[in-house]
């Protein structure tokens, strides 16, 4: 690795110890690199110290001999140094490459994380390691489990954290933060924290997330030389159908293979895909690796890599970080990443030497593709980078890490527990009414209770997080997935009957699968029927005709990143840098969207100009937007439409435009519409109540709290929780904000053109599948709304803010028997207007004064001719009832009828055609609520006759 030619020498004033240094020279170097250097005397000294540099330039090193040096001159127990990465694989290379300084110490090196095994994990309770190289999930599981071996954790002076630009932004790094507080509150020691990064776009925030607490000093060291980079930029032929898509992708790489070739894809699904097309080429030795395949196999793959046995592997995010591939030729990335960040991780695979040249290929798909992959490329070679983006204080991670307390404590004084979080970055503005507002919840959901003013583990944690597989119920989990903050993929199953078809990734299903569908899987085209989100199932049935959509793998979809919109038009005007190649295909293809433009004599779109163009049912916004500012315009306008026209309403966002269309009609005036937005964050929560954004969210944080079922907004803290997480990942709500005040100035101009075709950004969303309301939620809110009392849809249309067309569909969803809690209808008779009650409550309903008049008819001892079916092919049947009857014994009615529920029921008088046309009629009726029906629509019948 440090290959330098000259003088070992340090520029800082530190003598290295001569046993150090005896290392160093056997270890061939001529001298450290500069990293190496410049991080050497801050962390001999005891700085908290964040190292940046390019992958290649030893900052492993760079944290570890200075701290070799502290302990040559003061012996340590241990375990002395923890060292935390974020990948399992990286720990198995780094076990080598650190073992060779610390066996010739006479220090012992262990590893532990979920693929070592159990014999090897046992074996540090008899050597204990002074150096122990975990995840954050290993990291937990001592604290929170391992109480033989945490006691250890009492000797730890100096924490590592390698690859940290992989967890700043993200919940592991969350979870770290807070982990690190507890060690230094069980250690009663401030000890040296120390971050390994590449480069970011914020070193202070990143330093602020990992030095947390600490009062010593901090440094942040640097190298101003960038990654030596070349990339190409090559776009893939016309493509048909997804089966030749895979054949013409497969070939396009093989163009750019150079044995041994790393090629990177943003999904498992793409990996396979890919690799099974690839696999078809003789005597190319190529290999899969991803986070499905087995440890022994990932193993297995990587020791081949490494050793040149491999042409190609295909890999998703599990080979991007920092296993070193020395002799790795080249990177190829299958469709652009969506940040710069991951591109010069990925690419940064190749040349992993120091001085050595990191050499890639960015594939794209269509025009648009290639202007966002030609972006990348270009702020990659540039280095200009994203700045990480730090969640606030996410609950369901503390939710973890109070029980994680618990456990580790076996009771735990919540205010002591409280001023360990306060010491983490992400919780530093937790206020402790929210705090034991958690705990709450908590202890309501029975995963902790309550002993004296102390807390200790409630019997659901052992039923939700469970040992024994053979006993799981369908909601609990393994107990190895409570100390992991990664969420799990969930799937719903697609079934046709007793059938299984296959499986679909749960947030395709929330984002654009709704009853009448038609999707394309295992070959044929199916129509969904209903989507039990409780039980994860989708229902379909065989499609009359063909087409429908492929389902979209989860991470088949990404954000990608502000920086590519920002500077997708500045890079088209600008002089290509000589360390970015764009074969001639790429070239024809950026041209051809340019010129697009320039022929229509239009200027590319973007920043302060929007095109709107007409599409069937709707609009198209296009120019290039945050794409987070873009979800949050669709967002905002699918809630104007849903609350003031109709719930058919469908919108598509991208770093291009967004669009909406109506079903059936067309979308009001996009423009009117956003200028009409008076509060952007209310308006865009209570959008997100009508998101699948929010469901899907909702669903990967509710277990951390307990909470079995579906999350409703009466689960107070944790549907408010939901709501802040899904505005953090998916909007830019300061950015939104002032979208709209530049839309109502006139600073941002939406420009209406007419055209045949649309034009290229605007065809780009428009290719985007559609995503519509998610009524779920709405819903739970009418349940709410009618517990205990009868509305109109009307009136629920004004408490919900929806319109009344989508409250009246949404009320008849619910009346029918599969619907988990049923509604019924009556008559107001004194409006004449129809009331919606829950069948739970229709009992007490009854009783309430302001609805009793309506199931009291004015004549008991009246005849009437009840008409009725159990489905729209059947018949009529008929019985006949006076209400005095269905008072006293409503069972002499009842046991007449042998079903029990009927589809419509009608009811006149016997012999009155003139009050045929204001004949009542009741759809989905249960059995046990006819008496009421009938005696509603005996009242009402009376009522009318006595004014008529």
């Amino acid at each position: 690795m440090n290959e330098v030619i000259g003088d070992m020498s340090l520029s800082a004033s530190v003598e290295i110890p001569p046993k150090l240094m005896e290392l160093i020279r056997k270890k061939g170097w001529k001298s450290l690199t500069e990293i190496q250097e410049k991080a050497f005397k801050p962390i001999y000294e005891g700085y908290n110290t964040l190292i940046m540099a390019p992958t290649g330039y030893g900052k492993t090193e760079a944290a570890l001999l200075p701290i070799l040096a502290r302990i040559i001159e003061e012996p340590v127990e241990p375990l002395a140094i923890l060292y935390i990465t974020p990948l399992k694989s990286l720990i198995n290379d780094l076990k080598k490459r650190i073992e060779w300084w610390a066996e010739q110490l006479g220090l012992v090196v262990a590893r532990k994380h979920g693929d070592v095994s159990s014999s090897e994990r046992s074996a540090r309770l008899k050597r204990v390691p002074h150096i122990l190289l975990t995840t954050p999930e290993g990291f937990k599981i001592d604290m929170d489990w391992a109480s033989q071996f945490r006691k250890y954790y009492k000797n730890v002076r100096w924490v590592i954290v390698d690859e940290v630009h992989e967890l700043v932004s993200n919940k592991r790094g969350i979870q770290l933060s807070l982990l690190l507080e507890r060690l230094k509150a069980y250690t009663g020691r401030d000890f040296q924290r120390i971050a390994l990064s590449a480069t970011v776009g914020d070193p202070e925030e990143v330093a602020n997330l990992l030095f947390g607490s600490s009062q010593r000093p901090r440094k942040i060291v640097s190298v101003n030389a960038k990654r030596a980079i070349e990339l190409n930029v090559d776009v893939l032929g016309e493509v048909n159908d997804e089966d030749s898509f895979w054949k013409v992708a497969a070939k396009k790489v093989l163009e750019h293979v150079e044995p041994p070739t790393l090629v990177f894809v943003n999904t498992r699904y793409a990996a396979e895909r890919l690799h099974e097309e690839l696999s078809k080429v003789e005597n190319l030795k190529v290999a899969v690796h991803h986070s499905s395949i087995s440890k022994e196999l990932r193993q297995q793959i990587e020791e081949e890599l490494k050793e040149g046995k491999l042409d190609v592997v295909v890999a998703t995010k599990t080979l991007e970080l920092g296993i070193d591939i020395s002799e790795l030729k080249k990177v190829i990335l299958f469709r652009p990443p969506g940040s710069v960040a991951a591109v010069l991780q990925r690419v940064g695979r190749a040349g992993h030497k120091l001085g050595g040249v990191s050499r890639g290929t960015i594939i794209t798909n269509d025009d648009v593709e290639t202007l966002d992959g030609y972006t990348e490329a270009v702020l990659a070679v540039k280095g200009i980078v994203e700045p990480p983006r730090i969640m606030d204080a996410p609950l369901d991670v503390l939710a973890r890490e109070i029980i994680g307390m618990v456990l580790q404590e076996k009771l735990l004084d919540p205010e002591k527990a409280y001023q360990i979080v306060k010491g983490s970055y992400a919780y530093r503005n937790l206020d402790k009414e929210t705090y034991y507002k958690l705990i709450e919840v908590l202890v309501k959901n029975k995963l902790l209770n309550w002993e004296g003013d102390k807390l200790k583990i409630g019997y659901m944690f052992y039923r939700l997080w469970s040992f024994n597989s053979n006993e799981k119920k369908w909601w609990s989990r393994s107990f190895g997935e409570f100390f992991s903050v990664i969420a799990e993929r969930d799937t719903f199953v697609v079934k046709w009957g007793n059938k299984v078809i296959g499986d679909l990734d749960a947030f395709y299903v929330y984002k654009y699968l709704r009853p009448e569908t038609k999707i394309r899987l295992g070959g044929k085209t199916w129509k969904v029927i209903s989507i039990d989100d409780d039980n994860m199932r989708v229902l379909v049935e065989p499609a009359t005709d063909q087409g429908g959509e492929i389902p979209l793998w989860r991470g088949e979809e990404f954000q990608r990143s502000p920086l590519i919109p920002e500077y997708a038009k500045k890079v088209l005007y600008e002089d290509k840098p000589e360390q970015v190649k764009v074969s001639d295909e790429a070239v024809k293809k950026i041209k051809k969207l340019f010129l697009s433009y320039k022929k229509r004599k239009l200027e590319v779109p973007g920043n302060d100009l929007f095109y709107v163009e007409k599409v069937p049912g709707g609009y198209v916004i296009s120019g290039f937007i945050d794409q987070r500012v873009a979800e949050g315009l669709a967002h905002l306008l699918m809630y104007k439409i849903s609350s003031e026209y109709t719930a058919a309403v469908s919108v598509r966002s991208s770093f291009t435009g967004f669009a909406v269309t109506v079903e059936g009609g067309t979308a009001p005036n996009p423009l009117k519409l956003l200028k009409s937005v008076e509060d952007v964050e209310e308006e865009l929560k209570k959008a997100l109540e009508r998101s699948p954004h929010l469901v899907q969210t909702a669903k990967e944080i509710q277990l951390s709290f307990g909470k079995l079922g579906k999350v409703t907004p009466e689960d107070e803290l944790i549907f408010q929780e939901a709501m802040k997480q899904a505005l953090q990942k998916y909007f830019d709500i300061e950015k939104t904000k002032k979208f709209i005040e530049g839309l109502k100035k006139g600073e941002i101009k939406f420009k209406g053109l007419k055209t045949k075709t649309l034009t290229p950004l605007a065809a780009h969303v428009m290719s985007l599948p559609a995503f519509k309301p998610w009524l779920k939620i709405v819903e739970s809110r009418i349940i709410t709304m009618l517990k205990g009392e009868a509305f109109t849809a009307e009136e629920l249309s004004t408490m919900l803010d929806l319109s009344p067309t989508t409250i009246e569909n949404k009320l008849k969803e619910m009346r029918k028997p599969n619907s988990k809690v049923r509604v019924v209808q009556f008559i107001d008779v004194e409006f004449g207007e129809t009331r919606w009650a829950l069948l739970e409550d229709l009992d007490e309903v009854m009783k309430k004064e302001e609805y009793a008049d309506s199931f009291k008819p004015l004549d008991m001892h009246e005849s009437f001719t009840m008409y009725f079916r159990t489905s729209p092919k059947d018949e009529y049947s008929i019985r006949y009832f006076k209400p005095l009857d269905l008072i006293e014994n409503p069972e002499k009615i009842l046991d007449t009828i042998k079903d029990d529920e009927l589809y419509e029921v009608k009811v006149m008088i016997q012999g009155d055609s003139l009050l045929k046309n204001i004949t009542p009629r009741y759809f989905y009726v249960p059995k046990k609520a006819l008496p009421a029906v009938l005696l509603n629509a005996a009242a009402y019948i009376q009522r009318v006759r006595r004014t008529a």
